[in-house]
C-alpha cells in the first residue's frame, strides 16, 4: 500500500508541474515511470467527473512520461474564442515518424504538437487523421483533414480551401 501512495504522489506532483508550466519539478527515476504498477493505475484516469477531459489527457501524458503545455488548461470559460478553426495548410510526408504539418499556421512535427492536439497520425501526403480537444465543446473531436482543408469547429463545416 505504501508503494502506490508514494507513485500517487509523483503523480500528483507530475501533474502540478505540467500545470504550472514546470514550476514545480519533480526528480522520478526512469524505472518507476516504467513501472507495471504506474501502468496500471493510469486506468483510473480514463474519465472523470470533476476533471475535463484536457485535464486528463495531461495525467496521462504525465504517466508516459511525456510533457505538454499548459496553454489550454489555462483557459477560462470566458476566454473561449467565438471563432475557433482547424486549418491545415501542408503537409510534408517522409515516414511514420518523420512528417510536417502546417496546421493553424503553425509548424507541426511529431516532436512539437499543439496543446490542443491529443492524437495525430499523419498517413501519407495527403491525409491528417486527427484528434482536437476543442475548449468550447469540452471534447474532443476526430476529423481527417487533407492539405488546404479547413474544418469550422462551431458550425461542424468542412470547408475546402485554405480560407
Amino acid at each position: 500500500m505504501g508503494k502506490w501512495i508514494r507513485k500517487t504522489i509523483i503523480v500528483i506532483l507530475l501533474l502540478c508541474g505540467t500545470l504550472l508550466g514546470g514550476m514545480v519539478t519533480a526528480q522520478i527515476p526512469v524505472a518507476s515511470v516504467e513501472d507495471p504498477s504506474v501502468k496500471k493505475s493510469s486506468d483510473f484516469f480514463r474519465s472523470s467527473f470533476f476533471m475535463t477531459p484536457m485535464e486528463l489527457v495531461t495525467i496521462q501524458r504525465a504517466l508516459s512520461g511525456k510533457t505538454s503545455s499548459n496553454a489550454t488548461l489555462g483557459m477560462a470559460k470566458g476566454d473561449i474564442p467565438a471563432h475557433r478553426i482547424i486549418r491545415v495548410s501542408g503537409v510534408v510526408y517522409r515516414t511514420a515518424e518523420d512528417w510536417i504539418v502546417w496546421m493553424n499556421g503553425q509548424k507541426v512535427t511529431p516532436e512539437k504538437l499543439l496543446p490542443e492536439i491529443i492524437d495525430i497520425e499523419v498517413r501519407d501526403s495527403s491525409k491528417v487523421d486527427l484528434k482536437w480537444y476543442d475548449i468550447g465543446l469540452n471534447r474532443v473531436i476526430s476529423i481527417t483533414l487533407r492539405p488546404h482543408q479547413t474544418y469550422d469547429i462551431p458550425t461542424g463545416i468542412l470547408l475546402p480551401g485554405g480560407q
